[in-house]
C-alpha cells in the first residue's frame, strides 16, 4: 500500500511516505486509512506536512471527503501540518493562486483558512527542483 522513502536535502533528512488515494483504489476506505495511520505511527520524531495534492479547479465531493477522512486518520492535529499543493498552475493565467481559490469553491478556501493557509501551486511543466525547495520551506 504505502511507499516510504527517505532522502537528505541541504543536510535535511527528509521522509516521504506516499500513500493510495482514499477514493483512487479498489481497496476499501477503512483499510487504506488503516494502512496510512501505520505507516506514519512509526515516522520518528513524527509528521511535519500532511500534503494534499489536487488539481486546480477540481475541488469534489471526493475531495471533500479525503480532506474528512485525513482528520479521522490524524485527528485534529492534521489542520496544523496540511499544506495543500495544486497542480497546474500554468491554468491561473494572470491570477493569483489566492486570487483564484477565494473566488472558487467556498468550502475549499474554508478548510485552506482553517488549516493554517498553507498552500502551493506547481507548474506541471516547470523542470528543476524549485517546486521541492518550495515545499520544503512550508515544512515546520
Amino acid at each position: 500500500f504505502c511507499e516510504r522513502q527517505a532522502v537528505f536535502i541541504d543536510g535535511r533528512k527528509i521522509t516521504v511516505v506516499d500513500t493510495p488515494g482514499l477514493f483512487d483504489t479498489n481497496a476499501r476506505n477503512k483499510e487504506t486509512s488503516k494502512e496510512i495511520g501505520e505507516s506514519v505511527k512509526h515516522l520518528s520524531p513524527g509528521i511535519h506536512a500532511i500534503i494534499h495534492i489536487m488539481q486546480l479547479g477540481h475541488f469534489t465531493r471526493e475531495e471533500k471527503e479525503v480532506a474528512k477522512e485525513i482528520e479521522k486518520i490524524f485527528r485534529f492535529e492534521a489542520k496544523k501540518y496540511m499544506i495543500f499543493l495544486f497542480t497546474r498552475k500554468e491554468d491561473l493565467e494572470e491570477k493569483t493562486l489566492e486570487e483564484f481559490l477565494s473566488n472558487g469553491d467556498k468550502d475549499l478556501w474554508s478548510l485552506i483558512q482553517t488549516c493554517g493557509d498553507q498552500r502551493l501551486a506547481f507548474n506541471n511543466k516547470a523542470e528543476g527542483n524549485e517546486h521541492l525547495l518550495r515545499c520544503l520551506s512550508c515544512l515546520k
